[in-house]
């Protein structure tokens, strides 16, 4: 399919932003843009202050320290290289620098993989704000601009979110960028914890509340553009996401943020022609960031490929980018340690579950390096109701898809106390029980044991903060209750476990062992509630597939499988996937002539052009 006259426009030469001047500029002066300066010196018992790259003050005498956050704010914000290293960096310069330290404990935080790493951040950071002379209290509105408040936003930021608290973190940031909205990191940090959360509305809006500060003389500008377009496309507005989108990448060609942003609009308009062409067009853009998006946009060519019919390229992107790396590169071979991170494994676990409702062979040493991979993670168990939940998409498959019976009964044993574990940590109000917080371990081979337990530390209490009266909203999904403010509560993710996750949990093991019945129960309840789990609408659409199909299978649910594909279609009426379960369920009521219309607009739309299965 020919792109269109925008689309072709999108890799144009960029525009009047030039980063590297823009950055010399900036960091010998204060942000011109409208409504922030930077916070005036005054005489105390503080380290000195120097201007970042946002023109915002960073307490710190090193200027090596300074460029070394400006390079993690700039690689954090293009989702490319290693900005935690950068972190690092700068405190090789400054060892006592708490922006660096909070930075650094915020990326970690937000991998929801390490929460011994967070724990250690935060104490360096606090370790830093008594060095340094910063009251660690988070002080109140007539103190805003004092040396130091920066500091002290983000440390009250990573004592919340080492907490599991991460609305309260979302808060203090939101408060900030009401009085600094020219800070970059501090922005993409915001939105990021939306994702997590599954606040869509906040996705959009804590960009929009401070998009009219900001201009193309302003540093990051173009990564602005791209997270407003990333939020406009999870509230259903995609024209205006798209055109955000594209003045994101006119602006710089790289911004990989944009680029997802764009996949998302393709994925969300069933525009699967277009995504497969948009993504193979700017390739090596993403492909050879070796940050965390490198996966996840492989994961959206996964996607596009299997809604055109396309298996066998979508096994390849699995093969090639999304399989965890294992000894020898061969799918038999042993896993190599580290595993992928676990946005990456999610990315893994879901598209070969997408595949499996396909009817695609997808083959137990493609699940078994997944569900391996995933046994690295039970230290961070419970941390993300997402991540647990794809985790177990992994063991439920191994459990139900290998020949032999002792591996089987090896998986299913993990799935039993995976769902097991939820419940204690529902039970135990928050407190993940011993079993989610062992070390890494390697996995256990087919039929053997467990891995050893370790101690770990505990995690530091946090601190308690006064938060101030900022809508940043719940949008818990099933009835919670009202933000009490400042009141120092349990993980967020606690009420998501009892009230979405674990009968969600329950529901996908439901299915995978062949109980359709139950599966359909549990899921038809929860599937308005999917953004509680956190995430994007596209990596929530697994669920409802699985509900669709589940509908299907049972001829007694009839009534709900028609319901379901009339509502998919309507959602999708360029999607060849849609048109093809609504033409079954016509076949299937004996409406041949809807059924043979709705098999011609799947051709259309892609399905069986080429051949299914077609490269």
């Amino acid at each position: 399919m020919l792109l269109s006259g925008v689309a072709r426009r999108r890799f144009a030469a960029p525009g009047a932003l030039r980063a590297a001047s823009v950055r010399r500029s900036v960091l010998g002066s204060s942000n011109s843009t409208r409504g922030c300066q930077a916070a005036p010196r005054s005489a105390s018992r503080l380290a000195s202050t120097l201007p970042d790259v946002c023109g915002l003050p960073v307490v710190t005498t090193s200027w090596q320290a300074i460029k070394s956050l400006d390079d993690a704010y700039t690689e954090y914000a293009n989702l490319s290289g290693d900005p935690f290293l950068r972190t690092q960096e700068a405190l090789e310069h400054d060892s006592s620098c708490v922006m660096a330290h909070c930075f650094r404990g915020l990326l970690a935080a937000l991998s929801q993989s390490d929460p011994d790493a967070v724990a250690g951040c935060l104490a360096a950071a606090e370790r830093g704000l008594q060095l340094q002379g910063i009251d660690v209290g988070d002080g109140d509105d007539a103190a805003r601009a004092k040396e130091g408040e920066r500091e002290r936003v983000f440390a009250a930021t990573l004592r919340a979110w080492c907490g599991g608290r991460w609305r309260e973190g979302a808060l203090h940031l939101e408060t900030w960028l009401m009085s600094a909205p020219v800070d970059l990191p501090a922005l993409k940090l915001s939105q990021d914890a939306h994702l997590t959360l599954g606040d869509s509305a906040n996705m959009r809006d804590c960009v929009g509340r401070v998009l009219p500060f900001w201009s193309d003389a302003t540093f990051g500008y173009g990564n602005v553009l791209g997270m407003h377009a990333f939020g406009l496309v999870e509230n259903g507005a995609y024209a205006l996401a798209e055109e955000r989108a594209d003045m994101a990448l006119a602006i710089q060609r790289t911004d990989i943020w944009a680029v997802h942003a764009m996949a998302h609009v393709f994925e969300m308009e069933a525009r699967a022609s277009e995504g497969c062409s948009f993504l193979t067009e700017c390739r090596d853009k993403w492909e050879d960031t070796e940050g965390p998006l490198q996966q996840h946009m492989a994961w959206h060519l996964g996607l596009f490929s299997l809604e055109r019919g396309q298996e066998a390229r979508a096994t390849r992107v699995f093969d090639t980018l999304l399989a965890p790396p294992r000894e020898g590169g061969t799918l038999d071979g042993a896993l190599l340690l580290p595993p992928p991170a676990p946005f990456a494994l999610t990315d893994a676990s879901s598209l070969l579950w997408r595949m499996d409702l396909l009817g695609v062979e997808t083959g137990a040493s493609r699940w078994r390096g997944v569900a391996e991979a995933w046994l690295q993670y039970q230290h961070a168990r419970h941390l993300s109701t997402f991540h647990d939940l794809h985790a177990l998409m992994a063991f439920a498959a191994m459990a139900n898809g290998v020949e032999d019976d002792a591996e089987a009964e090896y998986w299913e044993s993990r799935t039993r106390e995976l769902l097991e574990s939820m419940g204690e940590y529902v039970k135990s109000g928050g407190e993940a029980p011993a079993a989610a917080r062992r070390r890494r371990q390697p996995p256990a081979p087919a039929g053997g044991s467990e891995p050893t337990p370790a101690s770990t530390a505990a995690t530091p209490t946090a601190a308690p903060v006064e938060l101030h009266a900022f809508p940043v909203s719940r949008n818990r999904g099933v009835g919670g209750d009202a933000d009490e403010g400042g009141v120092e509560g349990p993980p967020d993710n606690l009420w998501v476990a009892e009230h979405v996750g674990l009968p969600l949990c329950r529901a996908m093991a439901a299915y995978r062992g062949g109980e359709f019945d139950e599966a359909v129960s549990l899921l038809l309840p929860l599937r308005y509630h999917l953004d509680a789990i956190g995430g994007s609408k596209a990596q929530q659409d697994v669920v409802h597939l699985t509900l669709l199909d589940a509908a299907l299978r049972l001829p007694e649910k009839a009534t709900v499988a028609r319901t379901l594909v009339c509502e998919r279609r309507l959602q999708r009426p360029t999607s060849g996937r849609a048109w093809e379960a609504f033409a079954t369920v016509m076949e299937r009521d004996g409406d041949m002539r809807q059924a043979f219309e709705a098999r011609k607009l799947s051709f259309e739309f892609g399905i069986g052009q080429g051949g299914v299965g077609a490269n």
